[in-house]
């Protein structure tokens, strides 16, 4: 269980805002090895574009984990064919099982479409959290973020 007070809710647009806080803190913050300054600046680049954000809230499984006074500190989302697309929580509350609790409700609803697999594009600093979580690494992927290169991995666990 994630520290007491936290909640996992269902977001939606107006959300924004605060995922987009807790979205460049968790790069902002993240450990420097991996990720150069230049690529964390790309990838943080990505949380600009409020249309595909709204619509990935609107139409994907989308949760917010808040804390017990009822600030955002992570979240989420599921696609429609089993695709854990998010799954940030922000750096002052890591290790205390709110990821965890996120991932938790991801699979159950996983599980209650029938989905024989979630699998996910982690980033080096998450690939620990996956395996963990019972995924195994597909493939090493190289993506592309305003013409900067990126490192991922394609994770799947079948459930």
């Amino acid at each position: 269980m994630p520290s007491k007070g936290t909640k996992i809710r269902l977001g939606n647009p107006h959300d924004y805002p605060s995922v987009k806080e807790v979205f460049r803190a968790c790069i902002d913050q993240g450990p420097e090895e991996f990720y150069s300054e230049e690529q964390r600046s790309a990838w943080k680049e990505s949380i600009e574009n409020k249309e595909r954000w709204h619509r990935k809230m609107r139409d994907d499984y989308f949760l917010i984990a808040e804390n017990e006074s009822g600030s955002a500190i992570g979240f989420a989302s599921l696609s429609w064919d089993g695709y854990l697309d998010t799954l940030y929580v922000h750096p002052d509350f890591q290790r205390q099982k709110v990821a965890q609790a996120l991932y938790d409700s991801i699979e159950k609803e996983a599980r209650n479409k029938n989905y024989d697999r979630i699998y996910s594009d982690a980033s080096h600093w998450a690939k620990p959290f996956f395996e963990a979580n019972g995924f195994l690494e597909i493939a090493e992927n190289e993506v592309e973020r305003k013409g900067i290169k990126l490192t991922n991995f394609r994770m799947e666990r079948h459930i």
